[in-house]
């Protein structure tokens, strides 16, 4: 089995198939750490969206009274 990171995506390659009795656990533990994989990124959105939400909306406001007093 080989892993390969070139920084933008990840490859698993296997090159050779495992005996049956080893299939579902590789299987389940590959299928974890894929949740976890995605689980961490739904995080980082979740946090980048809130952040620049903090961000805009004060810009938002200031806009808004300076067209209230023009």
């Amino acid at each position: 089995m080989t892993y390969t990171n070139d920084n933008e995506s990840f490859i698993l390659e296997i090159e050779s198939i495992p005996a049956a009795a080893a299939t579902f656990p590789l299987a389940k533990a590959m299928l974890d750490a894929t949740r976890r994989i995605e689980s961490a990124l739904v995080q980082k959105l979740n946090c980048m969206y809130f952040v620049a939400r903090q961000i805009s909306l004060p810009t938002v406001d200031w806009m808004l009274k300076t067209e209230d007093k023009a």
